[in-house]
């Protein structure tokens, strides 16, 4: 089977063919083969060898569609849940994320090093966990790989190695309402059986008052959170890694679920979300949530900005007053807090230094 591209005159690969095509030519002993993901072009001298070759394709479209390979491996996986990521300037956090996910009964990490060429090296804190192969690192120093390329590709690399590959962040804690439960236990209760994707939901975590990183965990850090805010509304992925193509990411709006016109989405409790919401959508607590310490300290989110947006583009002066404004929206204003601001990120925010401004 994988050679069928051999036994073809023309092939090339087609994301927007939604059903099986097949044309046969006797006289030019042309056959032509469409199918969700491919375009098949077989002539041959003898139509034999063309059947032949329209065999094996027939084959391979029911082993990419069907899942006809999950019937005779359904239960051989190597690993159950599996967690892949990007980071930049994370390392501090890189440790904790690991561990807490660990907890929770995860087998296996893809982590994409997304730092500065000559910054900080993930490989650096998480030395131990790579060596023991629960960690893989991709070196992403220096390059351009985007976040979702990285997705698409972590999403075929893991086709036959993860059941579940969850789409987390450092940023992002999965937290169980029942203390005893596990990603397993979770994901494998009959209510997901229908779903290809389940979307859990931000619980927004905030400053807690602090202004300045220490070495203390982000739990230990951070205790208040507020079910009142609008970015409760997002959720992240955990994705089903064989029930659909590799390139269901392609039509991505931002890092949070797949092309959801492919997939069976759920929400925590297993319920289908028969009515598209974009990545947007009613937050439900009742099983699980994933604590988002999305801003952290002023001196920690100070440096997310400086970092700029994943795909490597810097924010202008109007997008940091607008991010300085929800920062400051959820968490006390103080003059040290913006102090951090102003240093890291190398500019003066005059806004604040108005008292009848800073007031509005």
């Amino acid at each position: 089977l994988i050679n069928i591209k051999e036994k073809c005159y023309y092939y090339f690969k087609s994301n927007y063919i939604n059903k099986i095509l097949i044309l046969m030519h006797i006289k030019k002993n042309l056959i032509i083969v469409q199918t969700k993901k491919h375009l098949f072009f077989l002539e041959d001298t003898l139509l034999i060898k063309s059947l032949f070759s329209f065999i094996l394709i027939i084959i391979y479209f029911a082993i990419e569609n069907y899942d006809i390979l999950d019937y005779f491996i359904q239960n051989k996986y190597k690993y159950y849940s599996c967690v892949a990521n990007t980071g930049k300037f994370e390392n501090k956090y890189a440790r904790e994320f690991i561990e807490h996910y660990l907890s929770l009964g995860v087998e296996k990490f893809y982590l994409m090093d997304d730092n500065l060429i000559d910054g900080e090296r993930l490989v650096d804190v998480l030395k131990d966990y790579v060596n023991k192969s629960i960690v893989k690192i991709i070196d992403n120093r220096g390059k351009k790989v985007g976040m979702t390329d990285f997705y698409e590709y972590i999403l075929k690399y893991t086709r036959y190695k993860c059941k579940w590959l969850l789409y987390y962040d450092y940023d992002e804690h999965l937290e169980f309402v029942d203390k005893n439960m596990t990603i397993k236990k979770y994901l494998s209760q009959k209510v997901f059986d229908k779903c290809d994707v389940v979307k859990i939901h931000w619980l927004m975590y905030y400053d807690n008052g602090l202004a300045k990183y220490d070495n203390r965990t982000l739990k230990e850090r951070f205790k208040i959170s507020t079910k009142q805010t609008f970015e409760n509304n997002f959720h992240k992925s955990a994705v089903r890694v064989r029930k659909y193509p590799d390139y269901m990411w392609t039509e991505l709006t931002g890092p949070h679920q797949p092309n959801e016109s492919l997939v069976n989405m759920c929400d925590s409790i297993g319920e289908l979300s028969n009515i598209r919401h974009g990545y947007l959508s009613y937050p439900n607590y009742k099983c699980c949530y994933l604590k988002h310490y999305s801003m952290k300290t002023a001196e920690e989110y100070a440096i997310k900005l400086l970092r700029g947006e994943p795909k490597e583009t810097k924010y202008t002066l109007n997008e940091l007053n607008e991010k300085l404004f929800r920062f400051f929206k959820y968490n006390n204003f103080s003059k040290i807090k913006l102090s951090f601001f102003e240093k890291i990120l190398n500019r003066t925010f005059p806004l604040y230094h108005d008292s009848k401004n800073k007031s509005k």
